[in-house]
This record gives C-alpha cells, structure tokens and sequence, in this order.
C-alpha cells in the first residue's frame, strides 16, 4: 500500500501540515509530528467528531505538566493510508495556534506512523506513505542512518549527530520543531555564544525561556549544515528526565528543510537525500 498527499507549511512558525480525515469525515489539518508519541486531536475537532472523552489525566511534557484527555477513533487517514481503531490524545491547541499563526486541528503522532515508511519532500511539499512494499532508496541519497527509539513509551526517533567536526551526540528527529536546539551543557562544552531570543513554545502552549547560538557544522551522517543557528533551552532536564535517556539536542525543519527525509519506522532507518 502506498499514498501519497500534499503537505503546506503553516503560516506562522514553520510546520508541516498534512491533510487527515478522521472516521473518513472531513479534511482537516494536523501537524506532522515525529515528537510525538501518541497522534492528539484538538478539543474542538473531537466534539465536531462526536469523539467521546475516556479519561483526563496529566501528562508530563517537555515544558512541564499539561493537562490531557484521551478518546478513540474509528480512524484516522492520509490519502489512502489508514490506521483504525487508534487512541488519541485530546488536547486545547488554541496557545499553539497563535504560535503558528494557522488553524491546527490536531497532530499525527508515533502511534499512526510506526508500522510505515513515510518519505518527506521539502522540495515537492508532499507526504509518502508506503506499507508492506518498499521501493529501494536511490544510491544519491546520503547515506543510511540507523536511528533509536528513545524507548517503547517515548518513542522519539534519536540519531548520532556530529558537531563542529568533533564529538557525536545523541540528538532527536523532531518534525514538529521548527528550530534545531541544543541543550545549555553542549553551549559550555563548544563556548558557544549566545544571544536573547524569543521564548519557545513546548507542549500545551508553555513558554519556555531561550537563547540563540551558533555550531560551525552539524551533521547528520553525509548531511552537513555549516555555521548551524540553534536554539539553547534549559528544558532538556526535564524531557530526559520523561525520557529516561539523554538527548543533546533536537534536529528540526530549519536543518531538515533542504532535504528529503525518508523515516523507515520498521526497520528503524533513516536517509537523507
């Protein structure tokens, strides 16, 4: 099975927006987000979807504790890719919405796209899905990278990332992040400079204080990004803690944006071409 959609960026901050119909109703625009471990769905897209609340909990996010519910739908689909019977998260997007300047009426998450190869293409501003056959990576792309899960609960996708041409780290796959990061710690050990930006917006709309640096590379097996602008934030104490592992830093659009990015979920790879 293989699909195939068009994707936007959002108006605002720059995310990739996917078209999703849910329980086979509507067109509605979820953010493509392989930070997250369980696909959401906005308050409002949930009522307008007769989804039922099954149970309100907290959750522990990279901000802080947010407030989330859960229900489960029939469905949930991208072109001709479709996953059933799926628990979603149901979370207010209103903060989130205002960061990205757009209507966002929930996101896709791990759960929806463990069991396919989903290929990227910034170039194109489409979306692939392939489930049972895979087409062989052409031999331009740079290289094949294994990645991690940084475990079965949080399943972040984590890759080795090389900086400045001198030490390997561990570093997320984020889709959902606008910005490349590094943690405070990376700022001391390479004497980075910094500078005051805008605070960042994690989960649940939370600000969170940040600065701005820069690396002299960042590299991603072959895939090289000179004189590198990352965001520095102090919340990578809690989401290792959530995590249960340590994470350097998060690779997002502004480094992903000049490529095509081919996640193979099943067999944990990752290419860049």
């Amino acid at each position: 099975m293989k699909s195939k959609v068009e994707f936007r960026i959002s108006k605002g901050e720059p995310i990739i927006l996917v078209p999703v119909s849910v329980n086979d109703k509507g067109h509605f625009d979820f953010i493509l987000d392989t930070g997250a471990e369980m696909s959401l769905l906005s308050t409002e897209t949930a009522q307008n979807a007769g989804i039922p609340i099954s149970q309100t909990t907290t959750a522990l996010g990279a901000g802080g504790e947010i407030s989330l519910s859960f229900g489960k739908v029939d469905s949930l689909m991208i072109g001709k890719a479709k996953v059933e019977d799926l628990t979603v998260g149901i979370s207010d997007m209103k903060e989130l919405e205002a960061v990205v300047e757009d209507k966002i009426d929930g996101n896709i998450g791990y759960n929806f796209l463990k069991d396919f190869r989903t290929t990227i293409n910034y170039a194109e501003n489409t979306f692939s899905l392939a489930k049972g056959y895979f087409e062989q990576i052409g031999e331009t792309a740079l290289g094949e990278i294994d990645f991690r899960l940084a475990n079965i609960h949080r399943p972040l996708i984590v890759v080795k990332v090389l900086i400045n041409d001198k030490a390997v780290y561990d570093f997320a796959l984020d889709t959902g992040a606008s910005n490349s990061m590094i943690s405070p710690e990376l700022t001391r050990n390479f004497k980075i400079k910094t500078s005051p930006t805008e605070p960042i917006t994690a989960a649940g709309g939370l600000k969170i204080d940040a600065l701005e640096g820069n690396l002299d590379s960042l590299s991603i097996g072959k895939a090289k990004k000179q004189n590198a602008k990352v965001i520095i934030s102090d919340f990578f104490t809690m989401l290792n803690q959530a995590l249960g592992t340590k994470l350097y830093g998060i690779i997002g659009y502004d480094f992903l944006k000049d490529y095509k990015v081919t996640i193979d979920y099943p067999n944990n790879k990752l290419f860049l071409d």
